[in-house]
């Protein structure tokens, strides 16, 4: 099962995936459609763009977009990404996570 976390973090890609010939996409957005709260969001895309998957801009016309191709991006790498701080299960040993 998957944390809420991840949930989060998926709902949110896929709506990024959605809009992503829309041009830079405003959290408050992504919250609101994706019934996510703003706050857990904003951290999950902070983690998220400092990993290099997304990027964002600041000021009018800002928001959040990929920073690569989506198709590129691996859904174990989400998992591992947001959910690294308390991962408990054997699947997080570090062998495990160099693989991904």
């Amino acid at each position: 099962m998957l944390s809420k976390k991840s949930q989060y973090a998926f709902k949110a890609l896929s709506y990024l995936v959605e809009k992503r010939n829309d041009g830079p996409i405003l959290i408050s957005e992504i919250a609101e459609h994706k019934k996510i709260p703003l706050k857990f969001l904003e951290n999950i895309l902070l983690e998220l763009k400092k990993a290099d998957i997304l990027d964002s801009k600041k000021g009018k016309g800002g928001g959040y977009f990929f920073k690569e191709n989506p198709e590129n991006v691996k859904l174990a790498k989400i998992i591992r990404l947001v959910n690294v701080a308390y991962c408990a299960s054997s699947l997080c040993k570090p062998e495990f996570l160099r693989k991904m």
